[in-house]
């Protein structure tokens, strides 16, 4: 009783799973690049794929439960009691 909501905000780091890749060279044997029947060494790009992680902001926001203005709350009661019982205004 005579609680109000609060929302509070805070931004919290993740770690989320993404995909990233990069281009390797390989080498490999090319037939027929120097004549008829010979074979050459060439590199070739390769596309290297992996799992990592990336960080991310997010906003997470939840209620809490406060004492309305002019509310105080006194410890080992329920809810809130009116500010001018102790002689608060």
């Amino acid at each position: 009783r005579n609680v109000c909501p609060h929302e509070e905000v805070e931004i919290v780091t993740l770690k989320e799973p993404c995909v990233q890749a990069y281009t390797k060279y390989v080498r490999s044997r090319k037939p027929g690049c120097n004549g008829k029947f010979q074979s050459c060494a060439v590199r070739q790009p390769k596309t290297i794929y992996f799992h990592t992680y990336k960080k991310v902001n997010r906003t997470r926001r939840h209620t809490i439960a406060e004492c309305c203005p002019g509310w105080v709350h006194r410890p080992g009661e329920a809810g809130c009691q009116r500010g001018d019982i102790w002689g608060i205004r």
